[in-house]
């Protein structure tokens, strides 16, 4: 989490937003994000190929 901490904190301080909710994406928006990583053939992702678009939607849905 130190991390994901410091790499948010430096684009921040950049002026970059860093959460959903600063592009306006709400839990409205999860069903069309899935469907453009399927779309786009990204249906396994993550260095291991194991990012499935279901366990993307729980990751969406528990950033926004």
């Amino acid at each position: 989490m130190t991390a994901i901490a410091a790499t948010r904190g430096f684009f921040e301080r950049m002026t970059v937003p860093t959460r959903l909710r600063d592009y306006d994406i709400g839990g409205d928006s999860i069903e069309t994000l899935i469907a453009k990583l399927q779309e786009h053939g990204m249906t396994a992702l993550g260095e291991h190929g194991d990012v499935t678009p279901e366990l993307s939607r729980q990751v969406y849905e528990l950033a926004v």
